[in-house]
Parts: structure tokens; sequence; C-alpha cells
């Protein structure tokens, strides 16, 4: 049996040691300077008019104020802000990654927060869709209301080298959302015991 080991322990230091191909996410941390109808750089607005915000900026604009008292998250200081409502508006944005492993597994996450903004109308529950070339892979949970960031994960696994990940909102309700500190990494096989 030792001997059986041994022998398999190159192998097995090989797979262990081989590198991965790692998908690249671009600017994951939202960073950019706050505008109405906006992404940050890397970024592309898919629908409507998504907006980069910040503590003290909603929807670019002095004019709207949060209905809940916003922090920073744990990434920074600037996110995405996706409104939708009951008429069928919703907003998204997306990145395409071209060097994403096919067949491997990545573990997508993000931070989410329900800050609103002061008309009524846009402060309901919602969450955050993620997907990917177009196909829902999965959401967060439902937020509501307050001041609080949330973290968030779903994994996934590449169908192909070039994909298109593309965040909005799961429901058509009268809400805003924000989205910061999205990381994409590849998930790490379950490493199996020596026999």
């Amino acid at each position: 049996m030792k001997t059986t080991f041994l022998r398999a322990l190159p192998a097995l230091l090989f797979l262990l040691a081989a590198p991965a191909g790692a998908a690249t996410l671009v600017n994951g941390s939202l960073t950019g300077f706050t505008g109405a109808g906006q992404v940050p750089a890397g970024w592309t607005v898919t629908r409507n008019s998504p907006d980069i915000n910040n503590r003290t900026v909603v929807a670019g604009s002095m004019s709207y104020r949060y209905a809940r008292s916003p922090a920073n998250s744990t990434n920074g200081g600037t996110w995405v802000g996706l409104a939708a409502d009951t008429s069928g508006f919703t907003e998204s944005f997306s990145q395409t990654i071209t060097d994403f492993s096919i067949g491997q597994s990545y573990d997508l996450g993000w931070e989410v927060a329900n800050f609103g903004f002061d008309d009524p109308r846009y402060a309901g529950a919602n969450a955050i869709e993620v997907f990917l070339d177009g196909a829902s892979i999965g959401s967060g949970a439902l937020i509501s209301l307050g001041s609080t960031w949330f973290v968030e994960q779903i994994s996934f696994t590449a169908l192909a080298t070039t994909q298109t990940l593309t965040f909005g909102l799961r429901d058509l309700s009268r809400s805003y959302l924000q989205i910061d500190g999205i990381t994409l990494t590849e998930s790490l096989p379950a490493v199996p015991l020596p026999g």
C-alpha cells in the first residue's frame, strides 16, 4: 500500500500544483466617478441607465436622496445603483470575460444593499439576479429597505472561454438596490484522500 501511494504521489502533486486558467474580472470594486446612466470602467450598460453612486450622491444628482442612510460597503466608496419598477423598467450592466476555462466551476460574489431613494415608489424589496450569456444562473436573497450591506455568492460552470456576466434585478417591484465588490474566483475542487 505504501509503495502504491508513493508512486502516485508525484502525479497528485502535479495536479495540485498545476495552474488553472484564472478568469479575469476587471474593476470588480466598481470604482468610478459618480454619474447617472453610467457604469464604471470595464463594465457596459446593458439595459436602461444604471448609476454610479456613493454615500452622498444617488442617481447622479443631489436632487435625489436615499430612503435609508447608506454606509460604505467593505469594498469601498462607490457602487452601482440598479432600479426596477412595475411598468417593466429594469436596469442592468455587464462584462464580457474572455479567459474562462471550459468546464471549470467559478464562484461569483458581490455585496448588495437596499438604500432605495426618496421617491417612495423605489423603496421596495428586490434581489440581484445574475445572467451568463443572457440565461439566469441564479439570484441573491430578497433584500428589504435598510442600511446594511450583505455578502452573496453563487457558483456556475463555464461553458465557453468567452462569456458575458450581467447583473440586474430579479423582480419588477419598485426598488433601487446597490451592488459593489464583485469577485470571480475558481471553485476549489475537493481533494480526494489517498486510498
